[in-house]
């Protein structure tokens, strides 16, 4: 049945885990090399591609860094998690954006990564992962 604060209960993978953000940053990483692949060639992707990738490498340095030190650093397994879920989603927006018409493709780079992506709204996905998603779709986030 359900735990209370289910992301600090246990060990290892499972709902909410530092795991499943990890596979997030993974499939931001992929979305990230094609979106530098076409930022290569149109000069208009740079600016989203480098602030992408800066917002990547923070997210990757805190993972880490609570992994390292556990909570007493003063992020939490649920934070990063978040910030995952929305670092994916938006990255692979940006790729579809950016392959136009192409990224609707079935079987194109694009189309799989918004996929990818989009799984990590339900797989896994805590309640409070999922309400923050919804306040950012409604941009009543922060």
């Amino acid at each position: 049945g359900p735990v209370e604060k289910v992301m600090t209960s246990g060990t290892g993978g499972g709902t909410g885990s530092v795991m499943t953000s990890a596979l997030a940053l993974g499939a931001t990483d992929g979305s990230l090399l094609l979106l530098g692949e076409e930022a290569g060639r149109r000069a208009d992707l740079v600016e989203s591609h480098d602030s992408l990738t800066a917002e990547r490498d923070a997210l990757e340095s805190d993972l880490y860094r609570l992994v390292g030190e556990g909570e007493e650093c003063g992020l939490t397994a649920a934070e990063i998690r978040r910030r995952a879920n929305s670092l994916v989603l938006r990255t692979s927006q940006a790729l579809l954006t950016a392959t136009k018409g192409a990224g609707y493709v079935h079987g194109h780079p694009a189309e799989r990564a918004v996929r990818e992506a989009m799984f990590f709204l339900v797989w896994s996905c805590p309640q409070p992962v999922a309400q923050a998603a919804l306040a950012e779709f409604a941009c009543l986030a922060e």
